[in-house]
């Protein structure tokens, strides 16, 4: 019997020798291949590991070739330690032999009284978010140091909070590998061994890509391919499991198979392939086959931004709920701790995703299905475009008057439903909030992707209502051949919806504002803006050198293309059966006065003026066929009009959310106005400069 004992336990000698004799002793932490058991000598717990009888091929390479596994998790965790790693302190070692060759070994450390990552969800969201990204960053300096760790599972590494920053200590680090510069293949070797579930394995993945100028799809991609290679082992475990859950929970729907090779296991794959449990295998396979498809696909920017808060002092609000009797308020959380000495205390709420909040309700129960796809018909909204799982998707608050007569407000800043561990801030003079205050939300990115992210918002009371302000932004820079811009991406109210947020470039001289799918010129080239991550920190621009070949709603731009029936029963091909004239393209409701009042005192006349020339009207309506049938008459409307609903389906390609939408295309087939541009007179001054021949009569004047 070998035993190794560091210095600084020499006091334990004598214990150490008695371990292989006395066998477990104390309390047992696990009890598989390996055996662990902790035991409690002069005041101090240790954690003991006995690893399993290697097989006799084994023990001949470990007796005559191959340090032991005891032994090599005292060296490296010493190794570990003079890096700067946390690690268990190790306490030494023992190797057994029967006969000449190696038998079995012992591992002893110091107890870590810290909780694993496999308990980080009884933290505090919040403080989660923190933790994760300290974890991110940790795991980036292990690999800068070299560190290549097999059995990095969250069960092996463990947090704790020291000098007001969040650290990591590892342990069971005998499957280990130090090299000088680790490739990415071993950096993703490394990280697949993080068997999370979404969405910490997706948000570690995104901060670690962050950090190291990686692009987080292909990471996240090539990572979860890698947890996909031994598919049909883990399909099969996959199976059993979610079989167990279904029939427990009284639905089976999943059937398991008794062969999970050739034929029967695609069977299993084809019968479950609409299961919701079977989309994290299959987006691993395809984000990575594109991953590796996309190699040679053009170069795309992924501009890196960070968020900010802004001043007091927003322009849009959006009105804070707190009618207990709506149906929509089974949706929202029960808040605790508001203080039972204020007066007039009321609990607010407010949608960060409002699409999200009700269908995961109605996945809670908590909304029966009409009510849900009703709503998600008249939004023209996907459920698949949400999380089936819970995300915090609302911000709650607080209001009242303080025992000392201040009217003040609690906002839940860490989502957990409860205020009493929140600080109190008080309202100004004019009923308005003196500082922007960060709240937890989370953002749902798709494929299962959840986001924790902070909201910087405060709240106003304005003729009794109360209302909740965004303050913030996110911001970074783009480098281009032609040079650099300053990029600043403002929320549309209190997210950031890729209709409606907007992107600001600056170079100092030139101010562009753009949405998402938009083209943009930075630095004499096209660039698509492909997606902005839905908590506004990550913005992808491709180049797009044929640009202007393509349809966009923009200026400059051919519009985009669609075929539709009239209310006369006439099929249009827009902008083809429109070629070589003027065409006004009004997105319009009968429900909207500014629509009705431009039609009635503009377009009726500019129509009657210079329709002989040339000039066409084709009106979008967001109506349905029978509702126009019987107004357009009365409107005195002769142009052609399409009813756009229930569909939605031309208003979603142009993206309306504002009525009347205008865009003016010419007869060479772009577009050379849009929105405020062609409002009233403006449009007849836009004709006359178009048809300078034509006199209106003093009947269209």
């Amino acid at each position: 019997m070998k035993i190794i004992l560091s210095e600084k336990y020499g006091r334990l000698a004598s214990w150490m020798r008695k371990l292989p004799a006395q066998g477990v002793c104390g309390e047992v932490l696990r009890d598989d291949r390996n055996t662990l058991w902790c035991e409690r000598v002069a005041g101090e717990e240790f954690v003991v590991k006995r690893f399993a009888v290697p097989l006799r091929l084994n023990r001949w390479v470990y007796t005559f070739f191959r340090p032991t596994k005891a032994r090599r998790s005292y060296d490296y965790s010493l190794r570990l330690r003079r890096s700067g790693i946390a690690v268990a302190d190790p306490v030494g070692y023992i190797e057994c032999r029967r006969g000449l060759l190696f038998h079995t070994g012992y591992y002893v450390s110091k107890r870590l009284p810290y909780p694993t990552l496999q308990q980080l969800d009884r933290e505090p969201q919040a403080r989660q978010f923190e933790i994760l990204d300290a974890f991110a960053a940790f795991t980036v300096r292990l690999h800068e140091k070299g560190v290549l760790d097999y059995d990095y599972n969250p069960g092996n590494i463990f947090y704790y909070r020291e000098d007001g920053a969040w650290n990591f200590a590892l342990i069971d680090v005998n499957r280990m590998a130090f090299r000088r510069n680790l490739s990415r293949r071993d950096c993703v070797e490394m990280l697949h061994h993080l068997d999370w579930e979404t969405p910490y394995l997706d948000y570690v993945l995104i901060r670690y890509a962050e950090l190291r100028r990686w692009d987080w799809k292909l990471l996240s991609g090539a990572v979860l391919l890698k947890q996909g290679i031994n598919l049909p082992v883990r399909i099969r475990r996959f199976f059993q499991t979610a079989h167990r859950e279904e029939v427990a929970a009284g639905d089976a729907i999943i059937r398991p198979r008794s062969c999970i090779f050739g034929r029967n296991f695609l069977s299993s794959l084809y019968e479950n392939r609409n299961h919701p449990k079977m989309k994290p295998f299959y987006l691993g396979t395809l984000l990575g086959v594109l991953s590796l498809a996309c190699c040679g696909a053009p170069s795309q920017q992924v501009l890196r931004l960070e968020k900010s808060p802004l001043p007091l002092g927003g322009k849009m609000a959006v009105y804070m709920e707190s009618n207990p009797h709506r149906p929509w308020d089974a949706l929202y959380p029960v808040v605790r701790g508001v203080p039972d000495s204020w007066r007039d205390a009321t609990v607010y709420y407010a949608e960060t995703d409002l699409p999200q909040l009700l269908y995961q309700g109605y996945r809670q129960g908590l909304a029966d299905e009409k009510f849900c796809m009703g709503y998600f018909n008249v939004w023209g909204l996907d459920t698949a475009s949400r999380s089936a799982r819970p995300i915090r998707s609302v911000i709650a608050m607080a209001a009242g008057v303080t025992a000392e007569g201040h009217p003040a407000y609690l906002f839940d800043t860490d989502g957990d439903d409860d205020l009493s561990d929140e600080t109190v801030r008080y309202f100004g003079a004019d009923s308005v909030a003196v500082e922007v205050t960060p709240v937890y939300v989370e953002r749902y990115g798709g494929g299962g992707v959840v986001l924790p992210d902070l909201a910087y918002v405060y709240p106003a009371c304005r003729n009794s209502d109360m209302l909740l302000y965004c303050a913030e932004c996110c911001s970074g820079e783009a480098a281009v051949a032609g040079g650099r811009y300053a990029v600043t991406v403002k929320p549309y109210v209190r997210n950031y919806d890729a209709d409606s947020a907007e992107i600001v470039f600056s170079d100092g001289d030139t101010t562009l504002r753009h949405r998402v799918g938009e083209f943009v010129r930075l630095g004499g080239s096209y660039y698509r803006i492909d997606s902005l991550r839905p908590d506004g920190r990550e913005l992808r621009l491709t180049p797009t050198p044929d640009a202007l070949d393509r349809p966009s709603a923009q200026v400059g731009f051919r519009p985009i293309p669609f075929e539709a029936t009239t209310t006369d029963g006439r099929r249009v091909r827009f902008p083809e059966d429109f070629a070589g004239r003027y065409v006004l393209l009004d997105f319009w409701s009968l429900s909207c006065p500014p629509c009705l009042m431009d039609i009635r005192d503009h377009y009726l006349r500019d129509y009657a003026a210079y329709r002989e020339a040339g000039f066409e009207i084709l009106g979008v309506a967001r109506n349905t066929d029978e509702d126009l049938r019987g107004n357009l008459p009365d409107l005195g409307i002769v142009w052609p009009v399409v009813a756009d609903r229930p569909e939605g389906r031309i208003t979603g390609c142009y993206r309306v959310d504002a009525y009347p939408t205008l865009y003016l295309i010419d007869p060479r087939g772009r577009i050379v106005a849009e929105g405020s541009d062609l409002r009233g007179e403006r449009l007849s001054r836009w004709l006359r400069q178009a048809y300078p021949g034509v006199q209106p009569s003093p009947q269209t004047e």
